[in-house]
């Protein structure tokens, strides 16, 4: 889950670039886009590593 957490953290960041005026909206967009997609595969792959991980516990 860090590196969920360190994903999330810089989303807010690009998000605080974006107010500040330092990011385009477009360029916000794009970066928000991957980001978020980043995030979904973290969190497919942890869902995965935890089911792996209980199959294990039950072996």
């Amino acid at each position: 889950m860090h590196t969920l957490s360190r994903l999330l953290e810089a989303q807010g960041q690009v998000r605080e670039l974006q107010k500040d005026g330092l990011v385009s909206d477009y360029s916000f967009g794009e970066i928000s886009a991957y980001i978020e997609g980043l995030i979904e595969d973290v969190y497919e792959e942890e869902k995965e590593a935890q089911k792996f991980r209980h199959q294990l516990s039950n072996a």
